[in-house]
């Protein structure tokens, strides 16, 4: 095992604005149960000689950079200067992964349209999403207030209760931290610390925060065409469309498209020969083939950086 350097870890924490609760509420990765907040503190203070690979895979995976970059051997990106899309040097073609790539053209092949024309509108579409789900917000948070204050009515004619009645002022306080939240945009309610509220937190950042939620309950409406899992802003969005276009690809074969649909493969890279029609089951077949590449490179990553990591202790 090899140590997380503190200082690196503390300021690419800080960079995203976020608190050790925060970070820790983000690194669910590969299955395991998120690394908690005493954990983070500890590795911040430098008082964890050694850290296993685990933890700082996950670690790298919430803060968004490379494993290396948090042991202090690969270099930790600019942190000085916020990106902005109106910096010279931003790119309109931006890079994403296989599975929203693969998303973008199912959506195209369902509704007859160009992926073009699906980007063009997506500004539009978002702003949308983001509007709705702070209005749905604020609708809640309202309907929260009222009710609230009929229950204060109710708790001051019960004067030998007045004692217990009395935590409806920490209600107060996240009801205000909530308001804030809306005020600012704040989509995730990131800028909520539940401290304020003397709790701690219990739901996962990742599928039970505001925008998550509103997402999650929006394709309920629309069947089997899309489903929509978790977003905390950190990381890319787990969704999956399309999933009968995808399996229409490879002749109904369910397990192939859902290697598409996970992004095991990125369908832009398919050979032109077996794109034309009644070519489903080379089609199926390829995708088997790159899902199986895909597996195991992953498994050639880990295994290399576990070494990595086991020589760089060794050397000590």
């Amino acid at each position: 095992m090899t140590r997380v350097d503190p200082v690196v870890l503390q300021r690419l924490r800080k960079a995203k604005g976020w608190s050790q609760e925060e970070l820790a509420g983000k690194t669910k990765f590969e299955g395991q149960p998120k690394i908690d907040k005493q954990t983070i503190s500890r590795l911040e203070r430098g008082e964890r000689p050694k850290t296993r690979s685990r933890t700082i895979r996950q670690l790298a995976h919430a803060l968004s950079v490379d494993p290396a970059v948090l042991t202090g051997d690969g270099l930790a990106p600019d942190i000085s200067r916020e990106s902005s899309a109106l910096d010279s040097r931003s790119q309109l073609n931006v890079r994403v992964g296989a599975a929203p790539r693969n998303a973008l053209n199912l959506v195209a092949r369902r509704y007859r349209v160009e992926p073009s024309q699906i980007v063009e509108l997506a500004p539009f579409l978002f702003v949308w999403a983001a509007e709705e789900s702070l209005r749905r917000r604020q609708e809640r948070l309202s309907t929260l207030d009222l009710t609230l204050d009929e229950t204060k009515a109710l708790g001051h004619q019960l004067r030998h209760l007045s004692p217990q009645i009395n935590i409806f002022s920490y209600a107060d306080d996240a009801i205000a931290a909530e308001q804030s939240s809306i005020n600012e945009r704040d989509l995730f309610g990131s800028s909520i610390k539940l401290d304020l509220v003397g709790v701690s937190p219990n739901f996962d950042t990742d599928t039970e925060n505001p925008f998550a939620m509103f997402l999650r309950e929006l394709v309920i409406s629309f069947g089997n065409v899309a489903t929509f899992e978790e977003w905390s802003g950190s990381w890319s969005p787990a969704y999956r469309v399309c999933s009968e276009e995808a399996a229409e690809l490879v002749g109904g074969d369910r397990e192939r498209a859902d290697e598409i649909l996970r992004g095991a493969v990125a369908l832009n890279e398919m050979p032109k020969e077996i794109r034309k029609h009644g070519m489903e089951k080379e089609r199926a077949e390829w995708v088997r083939m790159k899902a199986e590449e895909y597996r195991q490179k992953l498994a050639d990553d880990f295994a290399e950086l576990d070494r990595l990591l086991e020589n760089k202790e060794a050397s000590k």
